[in-house]
Order: C-alpha cells, then structure tokens, then sequence
C-alpha cells in the first residue's frame, strides 16, 4: 500500500458513523438551512406562523449552522470551514443574520433600499 494511501485507508476501515464528515452533504444541509429560514421569515411576513415559533427557528437555524461549521472542521477543508465559522459568527453578532447566506441577501436588501 503507498504512503498517500493510508489516510484513506484507515478511514475507510472505521465504522461509517465515525468516519469524519464529508464536504458536499454539508454544504447541502447549509443551503436548506438558509431556504426553511427564508422561508420562514417569508410565512411570518404574511401571518402563517403563531407567536413563539418565528423566535424560535432563527435561534434553532443558527445553532444547526454553527453546529455544521463545526462539523466542517473536521472535512479536509478545515481553512474554508474556519472561514465559514467565522463568517457565521460575526453575521450573528453584527446584523443578527442566522448563516451568511442570509446575512447577503439582508445586506443586498439594505443596500437597495
């Protein structure tokens, strides 16, 4: 077996819930996060929701964001991953947006206006 090949053997021989996460599914999962929470605003803009559960979801969208960009961490794309940690981070303390998906369109929104 070559040298490079080791990596991907021993993660190849551990059980598939412990294999480290792949990139693609994250980012998946990172962008449906962004659409339930753009749709979510959008159903509480014309009164779909009850009162507790529009506080509710931006709160619930952000920890699965920060949760994902931890996940992140630990694919072979750690600077990218920071990066989006990061950016997360400061889209939540800066303009409250829950993934920086969203803080773009809120800042786009902005701009326009």
């Amino acid at each position: 077996m070559a040298r490079s090949d080791a990596p991907n053997a021993a993660r190849r021989s551990l059980p598939r819930w412990l294999r480290p996460p792949r990139t693609g599914p994250l980012l998946v999962l990172v962008i449906l996060l962004s659409a339930v929470l753009i749709a979510a605003t959008e159903a509480r803009g014309i009164g779909l929701l009850a009162s507790p559960l529009p506080m509710a979801i931006p709160y619930a969208v952000a920890a699965l964001n920060l949760a994902v960009a931890v996940a992140g961490l630990w694919t072979r794309h750690k600077l990218g991953w920071s990066l989006y940690l990061i950016a997360s981070l400061a889209g939540f303390i800066l303009i409250g947006a829950t993934t920086p998906i969203t803080a773009v369109l809120t800042l786009i929104t902005v701009a326009s206006n």
